[in-house]
């Protein structure tokens, strides 16, 4: 009789998590978004949560939580519970962040990395009227010939755009001037008017203009072309062997969230981004669909650090 009870309760001990996680979630949950709405993080982040509502027949709700270039939301998802009813969408800028700023509110270990959602890369761009360049080489070969006087635009010093501009002149052996801006629209807006001749702007700020003939791309940011312009080449295949830097978006629960209840969302994460119309949805506003495993997305992450990490000090910005 003993034995048969000993048997029972570890029977019953085995099948909690599986009860937890059949009844997650019971709640509205809610998915912490670092920026403005109406941004690609954002975009993103409103298409997971309807899917989720869909696939769980419990609200799923987006809230935006600004500042700090993406500090702010990411230390209030840092300290709240584990419990699963709490998520973080957010950029690349959670590994900048670390690497420009003593104190970022947060550490990777905070987090538990869920799955990498999207990605996109960041375009070099001329405006035609200003630069009759046609490819990335003649770019380096004018910058070179200017020493230094060739203006052009990105971000604010620090953003992930700054950092590709930063990183062809390291990696290519050339100097340019930087002029920052408070957003990728504004920059791109002077590109677009001529008030300034070369630009890195991101793919999905960029794609009505592709064809306006304003805007010549020489090449873009990521390892691969990009699907919606397969004809612009790779800054890597265009003369800068090993270049990348893309911008991508991921998804994050707290750490120490139950492992039954990860997968569960892991689970509906990679259903969600199988779904054709979704995966139309991210291209269509100028992302790549990924997904993948939580190993994979965490193995990801921490290189990306260490990258920006190592960037950030060769190029000589100090941490704030």
């Amino acid at each position: 009789m003993q034995i048969l009870l000993k048997r029972l309760l570890s029977i019953a001990l085995l099948s909690i998590p599986l009860a937890f996680a059949q009844t997650y979630p019971d709640r509205p949950v809610r998915i912490v978004v670092p920026f403005s709405p109406g941004g690609g993080t954002d975009i993103i982040a409103r298409m997971v949560a309807q899917k989720l509502t869909e696939l769980w027949g419990q609200s799923v709700v987006v809230e935006n939580k600004t500042g700090g270039n993406g500090n702010i939301g990411a230390q209030f998802v840092a300290q709240a519970k584990p419990d699963g009813y709490t998520l973080l969408v957010t950029t690349s800028a959670l590994t900048i962040n670390l690497a420009l700023l003593d104190s970022t509110g947060y550490r990777l270990k905070d987090f538990t990395p869920l799955m990498e959602l999207a990605s996109s890369p960041y375009l070099l761009a001329v405006n035609p009227s200003q630069h009759n360049v046609q490819n990335v080489r003649e770019l380096i070969a004018l910058a070179q010939a200017q020493k230094g006087a060739l203006s052009w635009a990105s971000t604010s010093e620090g953003n992930a755009e700054h950092l590709v501009g930063e990183l062809l002149q390291s990696k290519a052996g050339f100097k340019m001037n930087h002029i920052p801006y408070k957003g990728g629209a504004d920059a791109l807006k002077d590109l677009l008017g001529g008030h300034v001749g070369v630009g890195v702007v991101s793919l999905p700020t960029a794609l009505a203009h592709l064809n306006s003939g304003q805007l010549r791309v020489l090449g873009v940011t990521s390892t691969r072309r990009a699907p919606q312009i397969p004809n612009i080449p790779t800054i890597a295949e265009s003369g800068v062997p090993g270049f990348e830097l893309p911008t991508w978006y991921g998804i994050w629960a707290v750490a120490g969230t139950r492992t039954d209840i990860v997968e569960k969302i892991h689970a509906s994460l990679s259903s969600i981004l199988k779904n054709e119309e979704v995966r139309n949805k991210i291209m269509a506003i100028g992302f790549e669909p990924m997904g993948g495993s939580m190993d994979s997305f965490s193995d990801y992450v921490q290189r990306e650090t260490n990258k920006y990490a190592a960037l950030t000090t060769s190029i000589g910005l100090k941490k704030k």
